[in-house]
């Protein structure tokens, strides 16, 4: 375990078979994490202490609460694309070194704007696809 501490990047994309994601709670020095398509990860908890990281994807995953990601002051790339269950976006505020947020899908108009007004203010680039 003292050696996974040490890891700096993880990328087990696509892991429809992996259920329980708790070893990444001890995985702190990790920049960057790539849970695409990784359907089954649906608690962000595990992931709040986890403030090294800068880039996180969590496309197609099963994510609903962002709230847990409000420690992540660290992230400049953030992709929620086809993440369908996210009602509430307001701990975008809290991510302020965020540059790049994917929303693919998402129409942009689901971002509150007072919310949209400070990402558009901090400059940071909002993708969506049509």
């Amino acid at each position: 375990m003292i050696t996974l501490r040490k890891l700096k990047s993880l990328n087990p994309s696509k892991c429809e078979k992996i259920v329980d994601f708790n070893v990444l709670s001890r995985l702190i020095n990790l920049n960057s994490l790539n849970l695409c398509e990784c359907e089954n990860m649906r608690d962000l908890r595990i992931l709040s202490n986890l403030t090294e990281l800068t880039f996180l994807d969590l496309e197609k995953s099963g994510v609903s609460d962002l709230s847990p990601l409000a420690s992540l002051t660290k992230l400049i790339k953030l992709n929620l694309s086809l993440c369908s269950g996210i009602r509430d976006f307001n701990v975008l505020s809290n991510l302020i070194n965020l540059k790049h947020f994917e929303l693919g899908y998402f129409n942009r108009e689901k971002i509150p704007p007072a919310i949209r007004d400070q990402l558009n203010e901090r400059g940071v680039r909002i993708q969506t696809q049509m």
